[in-house]
């Protein structure tokens, strides 16, 4: 992440999203094209015991960003 600013952060929790995170992330990337503000897309990957950052990494987007935590820590985290 870098310390650039940026108007609007939007930030998703996952946990074992492999399946289903990229057309949710590529459809925000999309809306958020179109849009006159600068924004970030923030996966914040809980542990995830599948590939959901490998998944999150592989979508070629400069405003989706990965956070993972190596152990399921759970919402409260």
């Amino acid at each position: 992440m870098d310390n650039t600013s940026c108007d609007i952060s939007i930030i998703i929790p996952a946990y074992n999203e492999a399946v289903r995170i990229t057309k949710t992330l590529q459809n925000i990337d999309q809306i958020l094209t179109n849009e006159n503000y600068s924004s970030e897309v923030l996966v914040v990957d809980d542990g995830s015991t599948d590939n959901t950052s490998g998944v999150v990494k592989q979508i070629k987007s400069d405003r989706i960003k990965i956070i993972s935590y190596p152990h399921n820590r759970g919402k409260g985290f």
